[in-house]
């Protein structure tokens, strides 16, 4: 076969068939033998061709049933070569379009299984397999008149374009040799045509694919000497990533580069850019290249030059994986620069947190400090951000964000574990400077509960007893924490979690018990006092919670906690059944003049204490005889005139007279 043939003339002498020991990192799947891999890009020139497929199937149909009328008509041979091509191509264009009905109708199904349409999500599915067949019975179809003209017509004019198209015909339907027997024509008959170069390519992606490294180089470097070709930035391209696979990091930035420099010259030349813009996926490549052997005092500059619109992004993805490879003093070096030159960038939090992150593995905890005063000082001078920049500096806010909090809960679960008095001392102005710059942030209330724990479970570590000076905020941040905590949980409904809820109540409790031991009068009193006589209400500990609320609304009357309070007290009077003291309650609230802001509540209140003193009415009366029972209503009627209960009190006096046979007087009332 003529594959063979140009294999033989890509490979050196006295090396055909041999082995040459080419580097390919290698990956094992579980359950799988040991199979050779290498690295690469995503993307792929299959893809790019397949993006021309056309969806205008029923234009297509028609132009097919015209051409074959045309066909039995013609009998010049070049115009018939012609039809014959185009009916080909038509045929083609089928076919893709069918690959991607097959790729949409799949998508399509898995939504509908996702959204819980298992019927629509079936009905799809079941489309699947007539696409597959109708694209390759087109497929097939389309090869057979590009072989048609190749055997019947070989001078027709366009040769080498039918040769390229059914090289692509047979690439797509996976005979990828049969394809390289076509381009192998393509290159030794037509070596002047504008498809050599595209040849070339196929050959190059044939050999990486089948990880001989060694000739998809020597078949790449054929394409990107044609330097006109449209291909050329994409051979260009896999040549970077074969030397990468290679390990030749060096050579593989090159390419990288030259890739970005015909992207920029095509941008400067107003070229339009494809679905893959070969410049931006060059640019992320070159990083990952350079972060082998690259030297952080120069790679910043380096990058400037080679890319000064994306010299900030790149830098920082360089930055990343060197952290992520563990060449924390590389990534330092060049966040000290990136810092140095920020600006207004709305990268610069990120930039800071990752200076972070690298000075947390080292250590070195003086150093650490020094960069979160640094990072405060940096982010509280930072401008407003531009729409544009917006988003990206909500990002990078967020991995700030992380990093603080990585190491403020790093050194108090360290300095917990070792009892080192210094560590937990840093942890807790960590969680100070958190609190200071982190005002939206999500995580504010979870940091502030372990905050208030650190404060308080290490006072000696921090310098805090119960009567010293920072012992009641200590107190207090446990509260606050808490609470939040615990209205988080609430939040989530019947999602909340149970047991969580019901430790972090108990929590509550000694928190909130802590704090009014340490602060009786202070600012959250009131706040603990209610948490704690909640929790025993729930607790069925009734008398408890009545004393507690009692004391609240004393504490608190005329304000929205004191309004709550009193309702509280309402509750748990009739929890008791006690009607005497709800009545008592009910009518002092009426009247306080500590709620005469409050007129909805005070007029409740009033409403509480009519419907109450009825009730007590009439369970007073249970055991009298009925005639004094009535007599007890007409008295309610005469005391309370404008009451709720009035019509109901003359009702029940009717009821109760001509029960004691006085119907007379039931008559009259």
């Amino acid at each position: 076969m003529m594959l063979f043939a140009l294999i033989w003339m890509l490979a050196p002498a006295g090396s055909a068939g041999a082995d040459r020991g080419r580097k390919v990192p290698q990956v094992q799947g579980v359950g799988e033998e040991k199979k050779v891999s290498i690295d690469g890009p995503q993307v792929r020139m299959n893809d790019v061709r397949l993006q021309t497929a056309w969806k205008m199937d029923d234009v297509r149909v028609r132009q097919l049933a015209l051409i074959e009328e045309m066909l039995e008509l013609e009998v010049n041979d070049e115009r018939y070569a012609q039809l014959l091509f185009r009916k080909a191509e038509l045929l083609h264009e089928r076919a893709r379009y069918y690959t991607f009905s097959v790729g949409s109708t799949e998508d399509k199904a898995a939504e509908l299984e996702q959204a819980g349409d298992k019927a629509g999500a079936a009905a799809e599915r079941a489309k699947i397999t007539q696409y597959q067949t109708q694209s390759k019975r087109a497929q097939r179809a389309a090869i057979g008149s590009y072989r048609q003209i190749i055997r019947d017509l070989p001078n027709y004019e366009r040769m080498p374009e039918v040769l390229h198209a059914l090289g692509q015909a047979w690439w797509e339907v996976g005979f990828k040799e049969a394809a390289l027997d076509t381009y192998t024509r393509i290159i030794r008959e037509f070596p002047d045509s504008s498809f050599v170069p595209d040849a070339w390519l196929s050959f190059g992606e044939y050999y990486f694919e089948n990880q001989d490294l060694e000739n998809a180089i020597k078949a790449y470097q054929k394409a990107a000497t044609f330097t006109q070709s449209k291909v050329r930035p994409f051979a260009e391209y896999k040549l970077a990533w074969t030397y990468y696979n290679l390990n030749d990091f060096r050579a593989a930035t090159e390419r990288f580069e030259k890739v970005i420099t015909l992207s920029q010259e095509a941008e400067k030349a107003g070229a339009a850019s494809g679905r893959f813009s070969l410049g931006r996926e060059a640019r992320r490549d070159w990083v990952s290249a350079y972060s082998h052997y690259g030297k952080a005092d120069t790679a910043l500059e380096t990058i400037q030059t080679l890319a000064p619109k994306d010299s900030r992004m790149m830098a920082n993805r360089l930055a990343d994986i060197w952290l992520g490879n563990g060449k924390d003093a590389l990534a330092a070096t060049l966040l000290d620069q990136l810092i140095a030159q920020a600006g207004d960038d709305p990268l610069l939090p990120s930039y800071y947190a990752k200076r972070i992150r690298s000075l947390l593995r080292q250590g070195d905890r003086s150093r650490l400090l020094a960069a979160l005063d640094d990072m405060a000082q940096g982010l509280r001078a930072m401008g407003a951000a531009g729409e544009a920049d917006r988003k990206r500096r909500k990002r990078s806010m967020a991995e700030a964000d992380l990093g603080m909090r990585q190491v403020a809960t790093r050194w108090h679960s360290d300095g917990s574990k070792v009892q080192s008095q210094e560590m937990l001392v840093d942890a807790a102005k960590v969680y100070d400077l958190y609190m200071d710059l982190m005002t939206e942030s999500p995580h504010r209330h979870e940091m502030r509960f372990y905050q208030g724990e650190l404060l308080f479970a290490y006072q000696d570590a921090v310098q805090l007893n119960r009567k010293g000076e920072f012992a009641a905020d200590a107190a207090l941040e446990m509260v606050r924490s808490y609470d939040e905590l615990i209205a988080a949980e609430e939040a989530k409904g019947k999602g909340g979690d149970k047991e969580k809820l019901k430790e972090r109540s108990k929590r509550m409790m000694e928190a909130c018990s802590l704090y009014l031991e340490i602060a009786p009068n202070g600012e959250m009193a009131p706040v603990a006092r209610y948490r704690i006589a909640e929790s025993l209400y729930a607790q069925e500990k009734l008398d408890e919670a009545l004393a507690a609320f009692l004391k609240i609304v004393d504490q608190a009357a005329g304000t929205d906690l004191g309004e709550v309070a009193a309702d509280q007290v309402f509750d748990v009077l009739q929890a008791k059944k006690d009607w005497r003291g709800l009545l008592s309650q009910a009518r002092t609230y009426a009247v306080d003049v500590r709620f005469n802001e409050r007129p909805e509540f005070q007029a409740r209140a009033a409403q509480i204490a009519d419907q109450t003193n009825f009730k007590v009415l009439s369970l007073s009366m249970a055991d009298l005889e009925p005639a004094d029972v009535a007599t007890g209503f007409l008295n309610y009627v005469r005391d309370n005139p404008n009451s709720d209960y009035a019509d109901e009190a003359m009702f029940n006096a009717a009821v109760y007279w001509e029960k004691a046979g006085r119907n007379d007087y039931a008559l009259e009332v």
